[in-house]
Parts: C-alpha cells; sequence; structure tokens
C-alpha cells in the first residue's frame, strides 16, 4: 500500500505528474523546461539535458527582462557588503 493517497506504488511509481505535486510545487517545478517522462521514454525522445532548455528559456525572455531596481538603502548595504568582502584578506 502507498503511503499517499490516491497513488500506486511499485516500481517507477513518481508523484511527479500528482495534482498535489503540482499544486505544492508550482514555484519551484517550470513545466516548460522540465520534464516528467520516464528516463527511458525520455532517452527515446532524444530530449535535451534540463541545463540545454533552461539556457536557451533565459535567451528566449532576457530581451523582455528589466533590471530590479532596488530602494537605495537597499543598494548601499550591498554596495557595504561588497566592500567589505573585497577588502578581507584573502585566505
Amino acid at each position: 500500500m502507498s503511503r499517499w493517497p490516491g497513488t500506486s506504488p511499485g516500481a517507477g511509481c513518481h508523484h511527479l505528474r500528482a495534482k498535489r505535486t503540482l499544486k505544492n510545487c508550482r514555484d519551484a517545478v517550470r513545466p516548460d523546461i522540465f520534464i516528467a517522462d520516464p528516463l527511458d521514454t525520455w532517452r527515446k525522445a532524444g530530449e535535451p539535458d534540463l541545463y540545454p532548455r533552461a539556457v536557451e528559456k533565459y535567451r528566449e525572455s532576457r530581451g523582455s527582462l528589466a533590471q530590479l531596481e532596488l530602494p537605495d538603502d537597499v543598494r548601499r548595504h550591498s554596495e557595504a557588503i561588497v566592500r567589505r568582502a573585497d577588502e578581507a584578506p584573502a585566505q
């Protein structure tokens, strides 16, 4: 018996396609670059790895990305952190 209601136990069982997984992982799972097919199916289809798909997605969207404007106090704080790191002795 499966520990998770509504799923079937056994070899090859995974929860990537379960509605609850997509609901709970909506911020981490990127269906446009993530493939939930079994490995042998994915290999037979000749699909590229996640990294090349992610790079391609980035290249498609980078033209429409705008630089994030940080509040002045956040920017100054970040610059101070970088300055301290640059001044720290090398270990």
